[in-house]
């Protein structure tokens, strides 16, 4: 009644039923969360690099729509000139139809990645800010909530969480996986500063 105790649900019938008090169990937790943490600097850093990718692929979205705008312009004046041609008997009925077959199923084509280009996350980099902050409260948050919360926080952060032989193991979800790597590598991923590096489309 003083303590509380967690052990594996035993679901598949193949775990020893070894029972962890709760503190050393929260405590090697909320080391993990440490592990995901950046620094405000760090957050800082990282969000300026994105958000200056973001307004490179923002010109490169405005320019492929403008391009595709203009091809199905272009098109919609061919199928125009055919129409008048096949009225002038300039071409035959199946020249007419093979034609308008094959303008109509570019346009189609247009149509399709406009979509995807106006669908394209605008304000990704300012998620990732959110991300990352919560990261950086994620240990004051677990240790503050109730059990319910405390599962849907791991749920989002980590993955595979096992027991064995009262050690936990643990796997980190993505995002928090790519931040705990630059966190571990920051000098494989240089500086994230813009006179530092260019992002090219595709980064």
């Amino acid at each position: 009644k003083r303590y509380i105790y967690y052990s594996c649900t035993n679901a598949k019938g193949n775990c020893k039923r070894i029972y962890v008090r709760e503190e050393p169990l929260i405590a090697n937790l909320s080391g993990y969360f440490d592990q995901i943490a950046l620094s405000e600097q760090q957050i800082a850093d990282v969000t300026r690099y994105l958000k200056k990718i973001h307004e490179s692929e923002s010109h490169f979205h405005t320019e492929s729509l403008q391009a595709l705008r203009a091809e199905q312009d272009r098109i919609q004046r061919r199928l125009n000139q055919i129409y008048d041609d096949k009225l002038d008997d300039l071409i035959t009925e199946k020249m007419y139809l093979e034609r308008v077959s094959t303008y109509k199923s570019r346009q189609t084509e247009i149509i399709e990645q406009m979509g995807r280009h106006e669908k394209a996350d605008q304000n990704f980099y300012i998620t990732a800010n959110l991300v990352m902050n919560l990261a950086a409260r994620a240990r004051k948050i677990f240790e503050s909530s109730e059990a319910d919360e405390k599962r849907q926080l791991l749920d989002l952060v980590f993955q595979n969480l096992q027991l064995k032989d009262g050690s936990l193991s643990v796997s980190v979800r993505e995002p928090f996986l790519t931040m705990l790597d630059f966190k571990n590598r920051p000098e494989e991923w240089g500086r994230l500063d813009s006179n530092q590096r260019t992002p090219k489309r595709g980064d």
